[in-house]
């Protein structure tokens, strides 16, 4: 499991504070969304369409205030947060954890030890 890391100040950050709910709705679905499918906040236009925030028209203007506020930019295909790789960990770092991890636990099945090798 990926966690998309929140600041608990995000509610009165500058670039927050005027946003709609329905963009910050779609700002923390966005992230949960990248943080799962390890896509470093690359946001493409056809994932918002399946998670029920509306018409392709309330999704636009949610975004559109995103980019306003220097929270996303826009992309080819979509959008991608402003420095993801800052506050969240990479598609590299999730998968070289979850190597290390398979590779421990494979040893201790194994019955080597693993974690105090």
């Amino acid at each position: 499991m990926v966690w998309f890391n929140v600041d608990d100040g995000f509610h009165a950050h500058p670039k927050a504070v005027h946003l709609s709910l329905a963009a910050r709705g779609l700002w923390v679905t966005a992230g949960a969304w990248s943080a799962c499918y390890l896509t470093d906040g690359v946001i493409p236009r056809i994932a918002c369409s399946t998670w029920g925030i509306g018409n392709p028209r309330a999704i636009n203007a949610a975004a559109k205030e995103l980019v306003e506020n220097n929270l996303w930019r826009e992309s080819v295909d979509g959008w991608e947060f402003v420095n993801w790789l800052e506050y969240q960990r990479s598609r590299e770092e999730v998968e070289g954890k979850r190597a290390k991890d398979r590779s421990r636990k494979s040893r201790q099945r194994r019955g080597s030890g693993g974690k105090y090798e």
